[in-house]
């Protein structure tokens, strides 16, 4: 517990510093999409079929959606940069993190892919094991508790898998 608060107390400027520069890096996500948002709606707006409209209206989406993931991989690669290497500066760490994601692209994108893929598989079974009956009685309230915490530990247990996958890519060398 003492090394626990320890490492706890010792890092967390530095990840909380991290964790800033992503939040202004969505904001910068959210903000540059707003323009390209009001383009995307006209040109769905003047398009002549209904499959170019839908295109461009959910490929903005899409590709915001895309962006703000990016900037949760490098996210979590500058956290383990910092924690393992002892990094104070979290702009370095973030740089760092990006030239390792464009060399080693197929695995680190290959894994942040296994776990989209593992996380959506579990919604989808949670979504249909909970459809498959009505929560009526203390009996189905209780089976339907405990599928909800199986969904919640599972996205832990996914969390935790990235991380520390995100933390063997990184030791397997840069």
């Amino acid at each position: 517990m003492r090394a626990l608060l320890h490492g706890s107390g010792f890092y967390f400027g530095r990840l909380l510093r991290v964790a800033l520069v992503s939040l202004a890096l969505a904001w910068l996500c959210f903000r540059l999409n707003a323009p390209f948002a009001r383009f995307a709606d006209q040109m769905a707006r003047e398009a002549v079929s209904e499959t170019t409209a839908l295109a461009w209206a959910l490929g903005r989406h899409l590709l915001l959606l895309l962006a703000l993931l990016l900037v949760s991989l490098l996210s979590g690669y500058a956290k383990v940069i910092v924690v393992t290497e002892e990094r104070t500066s979290a702009l370095l760490a973030w740089v760092s993190a990006l030239g390792f994601c464009l060399r080693r692209a197929p695995a680190v994108f290959g894994h942040a892919l296994a776990v989209l893929l593992l996380a959506f598989l579990a919604v989808v079974l949670w979504s249909r094991l909970d459809a498959a009956f009505l929560t009526t009685g203390y009996k189905t309230q209780l089976l339907s508790l405990i599928l909800m915490q199986g969904l919640v530990v599972t996205r832990i247990a996914l969390r935790l898998g990235l991380l520390a996958g995100q933390t063997a890519l990184w030791r397997r060398g840069p």
